[in-house]
C-alpha cells in the first residue's frame, strides 16, 4: 500500500504493530504494515518517527547508571561474538538463573541465510545459536504482543529503534512490565536492505540459494564477513569492506535520520569498545571487548550480579570523553542531526518529529565548519534526487 505519512516513511520495521494489522516484507527486506487501517488501529504516536525527539535531556550519551568496558568470561562466547560477547552473556544469564522464562531476540532464517526471524529462547543453549551481528533487515517485535503470556517473564533483545518502540508501548500498557523484565539492545549503523546483502554476495562471489553458512562478523575482533556455500567454497572480505563499501550505503529511510544508535531506551546497550591508536579506533585482529551502557539501575544491578558471578569481566570508564573518540561515528550520528533535519525543513521535506531546538545543543559538539558541510550536503543530496 502506497502512504505519505511520516509513519510510512520513516518507518523503521520492527512489527510492534503486527498485533493490530497486517504486515508483509517489501521487496528492499523490512517488514511494513499494509492496511489502511493502520493509521487509525494503532497508536502511531508510538512508531519510532514520533519516538526520535522524546527524551533527549540526558547528554550526548542518553541516561548512564553506568559505563563500563568488558566481555564474556566464556572464551567460547567472547570468540563468537560481534565483540565481546556481553549481550549473549547476559541472555544465557537471565535463562540459567530464572530470572526470566524466555528471551526474544533474532536469529538467522532457517530458510535464507542472509535473512532472519524472531525467536524465543528458553535455553542458554540455543541464545548461543544466535550470538553475532546479523546486518541485515529484522523485525524483532513481529508477533510480540501475540505471543506473550502473562504468566511468564520476558527479556528482549533488539535494535535500538525496536526497542525504543517498545518502551513507548510499556509507557502505556504497564500491565506488561511486570513480564517484560528486560530490554537489551546494541549499537547499531542503520538496517541494509535485500538489495545491499545481494551486492555483497556478487562482491563475495556467493549465491544466496547456494549458501551453507554466512557470518557477517565474528570468530575474531572486528572479525571477517565470510561465506560458505554447499561445496565448500569458502570467500571472505574485511568487515571494513562489508559494512563501509556494501551494506552501509543501503539502508532504510530512517536510518539516515536517526540519532538512536547508541540505544538510549534499553537498560543495557552495548557497542564496540575499540582500543585507540593515534586517537582513532583501531580495527586490528584482537580479543573482543565491549563498551556498556548500563541506562538503568536494574541493568546496572544485573551487571553488578553478574560479575560478582564471574560471568563478565567489567572495567568502569570514569570519562565519557573517551567514547567520543571509541565510537566516533555515533558522535557524529547525533552532532550532525541538527544541519541534517534543518536542510530537510528548508528543502519542504518530510522529516522525523524532531524538534530542531532539542537538537541544537548536540551540534555544539561538532565544529562549525562540519555543521555546514553535513548542511550543504544533505541540500546536494536532495537537488540530486538521492533523498525524496
Amino acid at each position: 500500500m502506497e502512504n505519505k505519512s511520516i509513519e510510512y516513511k520513516y518507518c523503521c520495521g520492527c512489527g510492534l504493530c503486527s498485533h493490530f494489522v497486517n504486515g508483509n516484507i517489501n521487496e528492499q527486506g523490512y517488514y511494513r504494515p499494509s492496511e489502511k487501517s493502520f493509521l487509525t488501529n494503532f497508536d502511531t504516536s508510538i512508531c519510532y518517527c514520533n519516538q526520535v525527539g522524546v527524551k533527549t535531556k540526558n547528554g550526548m550519551w542518553g541516561l548512564l547508571e553506568g559505563i563500563y568496558y568488558g566481555y564474556a568470561i566464556d572464551s567460547q562466547i567472547r570468540k563468537k561474538a560481534s565483540s565481546g560477547g556481553i549481550l549473549t552473556a547476559i541472555a544465557c544469564y537471565l535463562l540459567d538463573e530464572r530470572i526470566v522464562d524466555q528471551v526474544v531476540q533474532i536469529a538467522t532464517s532457517k530458510h535464507d541465510q542472509m535473512k532472519t526471524e524472531v525467536v524465543w529462547n528458553s535455553t542458554s543453549q540455543d541464545v548461543k545459536q544466535c550470538c553475532g551481528s546479523r546486518y541485515t533487515a529484522s523485525a524483532s517485535l513481529e508477533g510480540l504482543l501475540d505471543n506473550i503470556d502473562t504468566r511468564r517473564k520476558y527479556a528482549v533483545i533488539g535494535k535500538p529503534c525496536d526497542i525504543r518502540v517498545l518502551r513507548a508501548y510499556l509507557e502505556k500498557s504497564k500491565e506488561l512490565n511486570s513480564t517484560i523484565l528486560y530490554l537489551l539492545t546494541f549499537f547499531c549503523g542503520g538496517t541494509p536492505s535485500t538489495q545491499a546483502n545481494d551486492k555483497l554476495l556478487k562482491r563475495m562471489g556467493l549465491k544466496r540459494n547456494t549458501l551453507q553458512s554466512f557470518i557477517y562478523r565474528g570468530n575474531g575482533w572486528p572479525g571477517k564477513t565470510s561465506g560458505v556455500d554447499i561445496e565448500g567454497n569458502i570467500a571472505t572480505v574485511e568487515y571494513e569492506e562489508s559494512w563501509g563499501k556494501v551494506l552501509g550505503r543501503d539502508i532504510q529511510d530512517i536510518c539516515r535520520f536517526c540519532w538512536e544508535g547508541v540505544g538510549e531506551a534499553a537498560d543495557i546497550s552495548c557497542g564496540d569498545g575499540w582500543y585507540l591508536e593515534d586517537n582513532q579506533p583501531s580495527f586490528e585482529e584482537r580479543e573482543g571487548r565491549n563498551v556498556i551502557f548500563a541506562r538503568t539501575n536494574k541493568g546496572n544491578k544485573l551487571l553488578m550480579d553478574m560479575q560478582s558471578a564471574h560471568i563478565v569481566q567489567l572495567e568502569n570508564i570514569t570519562d565519557t570523553k573517551i567514547i567520543e573518540k571509541i565510537q566516533p561515528g555515533q558522535l557524529m550520528r547525533k552532532g550532525s542531526m541538527f544541519s541534517r533535519i534543518l536542510a530537510m525543513k528548508l528543502m519542504g521535506k518530510k522529516i522525523p518529529r524532531y524538534s530542531i531546538i532539542k537538537l541544537l545543543p548536540y551540534a555544539r559538539s561538532l565544529s562549525f565548519k562540519l555543521n555546514i558541510r553535513m548542511f550543504a550536503g544533505t541540500v546536494k543530496r536532495i537537488l540530486k534526487g538521492k533523498i525524496q
